[in-house]
This record gives C-alpha cells, structure tokens and sequence, in this order.
C-alpha cells in the first residue's frame, strides 16, 4: 500500500494545528477569547485535527486527526478519555456521534467508515465498498445507518446492524459535504461543482437542485457581476428543519433554503448572511439560533 498522502496538508510538526479551542461563549471574538482565556486547548493528536463533534449531552466531544487517531476528551475535566487508532496510518477526516447511545462512525483516508462504541477501542463495525478516500459520515436520524461521502463521486448507505450497503447514490463531480434531513427521507449532496444535489433516499433519485445558473446570490450583485454558486465551493450544511436547508460556502456566504418539494422558492435562496472568512460549520442550538464556523 501507499503511504497517506501529505503534500496537500500543512506539516503535522505545527503544534497550533494539532490543538482544539473549545470557545464557552459564542459573544467573543477569537482576540477577545485570547485575552479573557474563555476556551480551553485540548492536546494529545500529533497531526492537524480535521473534524470535532461534541454530544448532545455537552460532556464530551471527539476529535478526528490527520494522525490516524480519534481522541474521546471529557469536557468537564478536559482530558483524554481514550484514543482510537484503527485507521492506523491513514487520515481521519470526519467523526460523529451517533443520536442513539455512546456510538460514534467516523470516515478516513483508508476509504473505510468505521463504527464505534465509545467504551472500545476497536471498531465494531467497518464500511467498506468506496473506491476512495471516505471524507464524510453521518446517522441517520434512527442511528440504524451510516451515510458516507467518498472521493469516488458517491454517497453509500450502510446498515449499522449487518455493515451491508443498502442504497448507493452517484453524483457527477466530487462531494464536499453531505446532510440528512431530520425525518431521514431525503439527503444533501454538496458537490466541489457547486451544485447542491436533495436525493430522496428511498428511491436514490434527485427531486431537487441548487446552485446551477439560475441561482444567483442576491447580495448586491447584479448583471454581469453575479456570482453564480458553482464559483464558490459549499464547505458545510445543516438542515434546520425537514424544509429548511443551511449552506456556507468558501467565501463566507451563509444560503438558507427552501427543501419542499412542491415549492417554487428553489431556484433562489430563502435568505444570505454573509461572515468574514471561510465558513466550516454550522449548527443549530434549541433556541434555533444558527452559529457559523469561522475560518
């Protein structure tokens, strides 16, 4: 086998790449955070860190390296838990916690999805049918199936039960980021094209479509000064709701969609924030105020 790739990824000696900031008060600007030392740093990857997930009970949170290794941290103590290494030698690109119980799923360079239990350090379960590197993985909203996003132009789906695939979806381009609408019928491709594929997932089929030139951002641009969205790449999503669709893009660009199917409102979206940098995550608390990730 070859070795993990690494000319596209900055060096793993950078220590301000291989640490976590955990910011307790979303009010702070990352100078101010500096200064009032309202976050802690979480060490123990030896590589940058790609992907942090932290449960829905707030307690703890997992964190996925170009090291190979997964670290579970305790959140109220702000140590290390346990360290999972089964994707040995190959970068871990993404991590989740399951909505059912302490399992997790997490998606690597090796062009496997594994499945987790917190309390093991060995998978239970790995997903293996891609033709390249896994770089997403998220449950369905059962907890019963894993969705994955390959490099490969494909999303799978597999059954947590068997580790059998039971629905493949093709796109034509690659994919930057996938979502599941909360009732589980339909999922999100975002594709490096800029298109944003909505798959219903029963038949594998599109029922609807983004970002191609009819979808425009209505931020002041006008004419021959539109942007289309193929120019800028979806970096994250979340579905706010079974009808609502959050994108933010590399350029700040944060697009609220409509998801209904017998809805004309598809061709332009609902609503645009725009924020300072590259946005890499959205969510979502109970109070339904949407954070953004900032880069």
């Amino acid at each position: 086998t070859s070795e993990p790739y690494s000319s596209s990824h900055p060096s793993s000696s950078s220590p301000a790449q291989t640490q976590i900031k955990l910011f307790y008060d979303s009010e702070f600007s990352f100078e101010e955070c500096q200064s009032d030392r309202s976050y802690v740093e979480l060490r123990g990857h030896t590589g940058p860190v790609y992907s942090v997930d932290i449960h829905r009970s707030g307690k703890h949170a997992l964190s996925a390296s170009y090291d190979g290794s997964i670290i579970l941290w305790d959140l109220i103590t702000n140590g290390m838990l346990h360290k999972y290494e089964s994707h040995t030698r190959w970068p871990v690109y993404y991590v989740k916690f399951s909505p059912v119980a302490s399992y997790f799923c997490s998606a690597s360079h090796d062009t496997t999805a594994k499945f987790w239990q917190t309390s093991n350090r060995e998978a239970l379960r790995m997903f293996a049918g891609h033709d390249g590197p896994v770089t997403r993985a998220d449950f369905h909203p059962n907890g019963s199936y894993v969705i994955t996003a390959s490099e490969d132009m494909s999303c799978r789906m597999w059954d947590v039960a068997s580790g059998n695939c039971v629905r493949v979806i093709s796109t034509t381009a690659h994919i930057s980021t996938i979502s599941i609408s909360p009732n589980g019928k339909m999922v999100m491709c975002a594709l490096r094209s800029g298109d944003i594929l909505l798959y219903d997932i029963a038949s594998s089929k599109i029922v609807r479509q983004y970002g191609t030139s009819t979808a425009r951002l209505t931020n002041g641009y006008h004419g021959k000064h539109a942007h289309k969205l193929q120019d800028k790449m979806v970096t994250c999503s979340l579905f706010l709701h079974d009808n609502t669709l959050a994108t933010g893009d590399t350029h700040g660009n944060v697009l609220l969609w409509d998801t209904r199917l017998h809805s004309k409102l598809h061709s332009r979206p609902l609503k645009q924030i725009h924020v300072a940098g590259r946005a890499t995550e959205l969510t979502c608390n109970k109070a339904g105020l949407l954070m953004v990730g900032v880069l």
